[in-house]
């Protein structure tokens, strides 16, 4: 819920958002508000896990991660 309303505040398309973490929670936290979303390995979640969830992105280090944005 707080994405959502974040995403709404800021009057973004939900598609146009990458939602990042480190759990299986976030994962599905973005695909419910309708954004991109982007798994990384070196936090709590273990990759396979990660994968399961099926994020958009599975990141295992930062330069994926900033390559990925921009």
């Amino acid at each position: 819920e707080g994405l959502i309303r974040m995403i709404s505040h800021f009057g973004v398309e939900p598609k146009s958002v990458l939602y990042i973490g480190d759990m299986v929670a976030d994962i599905d936290a973005g695909r419910g508000a309708g954004a991109m979303t982007a798994a990384v390995t070196w936090g709590a979640g273990k990759k396979d896990e990660l994968a399961s969830a099926r994020p958009d992105f599975i990141v295992e280090n930062p330069d994926r991660l900033r390559e990925i944005i921009f």
